[in-house]
């Protein structure tokens, strides 16, 4: 009877404040590298070597979706000449329970043989919509793997005494 309603009453209460307490704390996204990819990632001579990166969002009980968007920035390496330029927007689906979902993204580093010494990039979150966002950026180095360029000069002769001429060294 009574006692009963008022137990349910209690209950009901309880499980309210809780989920709205869950969905006033905060979602958050972050980016980093993927534990599969080294930083330094290698450059290699040909062909691109691929770098994975982690978007994660971390959301409570209750949350609605959110979307981030996901750009590459130079710092010392060039895009289009070092590594192939990312821009795209990832999207997260609301959350009825919370907790963690996690979307990949790559970076396509290319090749080449140019002594250059080791060069970066950002990765950058931007434009979130329906969240904060707690880690940025993150910071890729590729390590340079090309030998400094050398040079180098035999021995040469030249005959004296017979008159004007011209001797062409070529390098």
């Amino acid at each position: 009877g009574l006692m009963r309603k008022r137990w349910l009453a209690v209950l009901f209460a309880t499980v309210v404040g809780l989920l709205v307490g869950a969905a006033a704390a905060a979602a958050s996204i972050s980016i980093s590298q993927d534990s599969s990819t080294p930083n330094p990632v290698p450059e290699g001579d040909t062909g691109t070597y691929t770098v994975i990166y982690d978007v994660t969002r971390n959301a409570p009980a209750l949350s609605g979706p959110a979307s981030v968007r996901v750009q590459t920035a130079d710092i010392s390496a060039t895009a289009g000449s070092d590594y192939q330029a990312l821009d795209t927007t990832l999207t997260f689906s609301g959350s009825l329970l919370g907790g963690t979902e996690t979307q990949q993204v790559t970076v396509l580093v290319n090749g080449d043989k140019l002594n250059e010494g080791d060069e970066q990039y950002q990765v950058l979150l931007a434009q979130e919509q329906g969240d904060s966002v707690t880690n940025r950026s993150v910071t890729t180095t590729i390590k340079d793997d090309d030998p400094l360029p050398s040079l180098s000069v035999g021995d040469a002769s030249v005959t004296e005494g017979t008159g004007a001429g011209t001797t062409t060294l070529s390098l």
